[in-house]
């Protein structure tokens, strides 16, 4: 469940993270930043990035600047609809796209990063949907093709061939952008969300 005013400082890879947990809540609302005096935003519906603004740049530019900020402050607004709704991107595509530009030049720690390695790893329920929209390099569909048959970190790791460090890194780049997931965290969501819908078919029988 995402926190409904849900503040911090930007650092890092904080966007990223804060995206993630956006898309796993499914929630409309807008991801404000600022840095300086500059004030930009993400506005979000259906889990897609369906308008982005900051300073005087155009929608895909204005990603790219937000998500280069490394100081400053972000405050994710719930329940906001979109003021104008000029592209359509789903969260984890975007994501990629971005993590793939600056992944090189950002100091990860891979293994803290990852979740347990023992755990099965699943596809983003929307992957079909954006999938085929980027340019996953042989390894990352090697990994992909795995995932889809239920594999754990730990037997992505196992041929003896592997390099271990760029595994790795594919493997944080897809599960940062939300492509992949452990199973459990899904079925968390997905509870979560059918006990959210029974609360709300409770309340209209006056419960």
């Amino acid at each position: 469940m995402m926190d409904k005013g849900l503040k911090g400082n930007l650092h890092g890879l904080v966007v990223y993270e804060i995206l993630k947990r956006i898309n796993h809540s499914n929630t409309t609302g807008v991801l404000f930043v600022k840095s300086g005096n500059s004030i930009g935003s993400i506005y979000i519906k259906d889990k897609q990035i369906v308008y982005a603004k900051y300073k005087m740049a155009n929608e895909n530019e204005s990603l790219k600047e937000i998500f280069l900020l490394k100081s400053g402050e972000y405050n994710w607004q719930e329940n906001l609809p979109p003021i104008r709704e000029t592209i359509n991107y789903f969260i984890p595509e975007v994501l990629y796209r971005q993590l793939k530009e600056t992944i090189g030049s950002v100091n990860i720690n891979l293994v803290s990063g990852l979740p347990d390695y023992n755990k099965k790893l699943i596809l983003s329920p929307e992957f079909g949907k954006f999938g085929g929209n980027l340019n996953f390099t042989a390894s990352e569909l090697t990994i992909l093709d795995s995932v889809r048959k239920g594999a754990t970190i730990n037997y992505l790791l196992r041929p003896p061939d592997i390099i271990k460090e760029e595994a790795l890194k594919s493997i944080y780049m897809l599960y940062l952008s939300d492509i992949i997931d452990i199973e459990e965290n899904r079925e968390k969501k997905e509870k979560g969300t059918s006990e959210s819908a029974m609360v709300d078919r409770l309340k209209g029988f006056g419960v």
